[in-house]
């Protein structure tokens, strides 16, 4: 398999694409995907096929250009070329010799540089000119007659005369390119990256995208990779790392290496819990493998590149940083949010803003893709599938969220942690005791989660809730599960309560924060969430935090909630106190196309600080400086909401952002 390619090009005669690398060529049919040879995706030039080529280009082949002007395929290699004639093969010169020469045997308007070699080319049939590329610069080509000049000039530069919505890394130059007529495209390809070009617009959005991954909405070139998702940078502690990424075959997974700063860096390979039901399922082959690459013996609070190889060959390079020793004080900057439907939605741009402002960790808290009723009915009268009936859909659909472009430049650079909500567990408000005969139940969809999540869940079993915990410096996370348990009266269960209660009970950090994917202060009577679903796990945990008759909190520091769901966003605190011990702050959604109006009205009076209906995300500014008298905390959180785009929210002239005092409770 190819995880970057030298040359590709769409050949009419066969109607299928073509990518070379090295010896080595694959054969792609548009719908259809990789084609097989005798069980094999790769194919050797010269020998399964372009058995004509001679020995000097069955290799290391640079550009590949069809040329409908004259139906002829031309094949680059250095200052050399082969012109091919579909059904007849190589076309040698008078001579008899089949191999050309630059700007001497054709191409001969080519300029000097040029002619000693071409990256990449291609024909462009909505203006009938060939393009060819080298560095970061390119010619343009009209048959018949020869190079066209920009005033005084034979040569361009990509994105200053043309090609100007071209990405940054792609005007330094390509690796290949070719017109697909399959769907009137162009392509580029850049080291594992690719770009689409729309005829009239340019490059569509939310590219570059990384090829091979699997994308079925959105192509990607499934198959050409040994990468079927990922990395991902997962869990990340003070002398840890865990990287997730998903290979094609186990063989190619017990490569892998991993070098920081060019040195190989030695891992321990974690199985996460459920990632054995990849090999069961038909969409994947069963040699596929999930992988968890844990780094450890790293220094805190340490930035880190680490480059993923494949042998000698680099796949991708991911950056992190590891946490801080656990302490009482430290600045840490937290993103969060929920409801993104990556699978569904093409565009999600609150992903590329949250990277922008580079947190220290991402929390997503639930609905990060949609498992869907298709609608309508098959051919023959019954329903369509839903992703929730089956372990093979729901993985799908995961993995399509996982390979969504924004999302993905977002997982190799920030650290993440996920919990569920109903979309990504199973159906529409799905709670885990309700075993219809339509869905396959809640430990199916841990299974799947904790084969996509690899973090370190409490319960070590793939049939069990997926509740854990964190530190990070002078704060403790606990992602709670909210679905597993899920019954009339009970969200979180006896365990998992017990677990977070003796949790922030017993945790030194001055800050705890709680994620839950349903409100938990107060919510509307049409909403799930503690105060309609489970009071008395609600009144539990808050006789701890705040204190029950009149008894004071049993919990030092301070507690947080984050919360998602709604598609709205707000800060809570229970009123009627005077300094706030806990607050709530909801975000949601991360996208929805239709998000409009006003946020419905407060549940209880005075429990509102602010809300608005927007699409966007949660960011956290925690700067704790001391611990006073009492282990009082000096320090503050900045609550905030900010749009998609990352600016803040401002709702009447007033913006979503509170500072909360952590000494005294005061909020402004």
């Amino acid at each position: 398999m190819f995880d970057t390619v030298d040359a590709a090009f769409y050949y009419p005669s066969r109607g299928h694409a073509y990518f070379f690398k090295g010896s080595q060529y694959m054969k792609y049919r548009p719908g259809r995907g990789v084609v097989l040879l005798s069980g094999r995706t790769v194919r050797n030039i010269g020998i399964d096929g372009w058995t004509s080529l001679p020995s000097s280009f069955r290799q290391d082949i640079d550009a590949a250009l069809h040329y409908p002007p004259n139906g002829h395929t031309y094949f680059f290699k250095e200052d050399k070329y082969i012109k091919y004639r579909p059904g007849d093969g190589v076309v040698p010169l008078g001579n008899g010799e089949p191999i050309r020469t630059i700007a001497v045997d054709g191409w001969q308007s080519f300029p000097s540089s040029f002619s000693t070699g071409i990256d990449a080319a291609l024909f462009y049939p909505d203006n009938s000119h060939a393009y060819f590329f080298r560095g970061g610069n390119y010619i343009k080509y009209r048959p018949g007659v020869g190079v066209v000049p920009i005033g005084s000039r034979e040569i361009r530069k990509i994105g200053d005369d043309g090609w100007d919505s071209f990405p940054p890394a792609f005007r330094a130059g390509i690796d290949a390119a070719m017109n697909y007529p399959s769907n009137g495209k162009l392509y580029f390809f850049r080291g594992r990256d690719y770009i689409r070009w729309e005829p009239g617009d340019g490059v569509d959005a939310r590219y570059p995208r990384r090829l091979g991954l699997i994308h079925r909405r959105h192509g990607g070139w499934p198959g050409l990779s040994h990468v079927i998702a990922g990395p991902l940078v997962g869990p990340v502690t003070d002398h840890t790392a865990r990287i997730w990424i998903w290979m094609t075959d186990g063989a190619s997974a017990d490569r892998l290496q991993v070098h920081i700063n060019g040195t190989s860096q030695p891992y321990t390979a974690v199985d996460p819990v459920g990632a054995q039901i990849v090999g069961s399922v038909d969409a994947f082959d069963s040699e596929s493998q999930i992988r968890v690459l844990e780094l450890r013996d790293l220094s805190p609070a340490t930035n880190y590149t680490a480059e993923i190889m494949l042998g000698d060959a680099e796949l991708d390079s991911i950056s992190f940083r590891t946490a801080p020793a656990a302490a009482v004080t430290g600045k840490v900057t937290v993103v969060f949010g929920s409801c993104s439907n990556m699978s569904a939605s093409s565009d999600v741009p609150a992903f590329e803003a949250m990277n922008r402002m580079r947190p220290h960790l991402g929390l997503l808290c639930g609905d990060n893709c949609y498992y869907v009723h298709a609608g309508g009915t098959t051919g023959a009268g019954g329903p369509r599938p839903r992703d929730w009936e089956s372990i093979e859909r729901m993985l799908l659909r995961q993995v399509e969220a996982r390979n969504h472009p924004q999302f993905t430049r977002l997982s190799r650079s920030v650290p993440l942690y996920s919990t569920w909500d109903d979309h990504d567990f199973g159906y529409n408000n799905a709670a885990g005791t309700d075993l219809q005969d339509d869905w396959v139940g809640s430990r199916s969809a841990a299974a799947v989660f904790r084969a996509m999540w690899p973090n370190a869940y409490m319960q070590p079993l793939p049939d069990q809730p997926i509740f854990h915990s964190f530190r990070w410096g002078p704060i403790e996370v606990f992602m709670t599960d909210s679905r597993f348990r899920k019954a009339d009266g009970i969200v979180w269960g006896a365990a998992q309560l017990k677990w977070l209660v003796k949790g922030l009970r017993s945790s030194e950090a001055p800050l705890k924060i709680v994620v839950t994917s349903g409100q938990f202060l107060f919510n509307r009577d049409d909403q799930e969430g503690h105060p309609n679903d489970a009071p008395n796990e609600r009144l539990e945990v808050l006789n701890h935090v705040i204190g029950s008759r009149g008894r004071v909190t049993e919990i030092p520091g301070r507690v947080l909630f984050l919360s998602g769901d709604v598609h709205y966003s707000e800060l809570l605190r229970l009123p009627g106190q005077g300094p706030a011990v806990t607050l709530e702050l909801t975000s949601s959604p991360l996208r929805k196309a239709d998000l409009s109006g006003n946020p419905p009205a407060e549940k209880a009076a005075g429990s509102r600080i602010w809300a608005a209906k927007r699409n966007g995300f949660g960011l956290l500014t925690i700067d704790i400086s001391a611990t006073g008298p009492g282990k009082t905390i000096i320090g503050t959180v900045i609550l905030e909401i900010r749009d998609s785009k990352g600016d803040p929210v401002v709702i009447a002239g007033r913006p979503c952002r509170t500072t909360w005092d952590l000494s005294n409770g005061s909020i402004v």
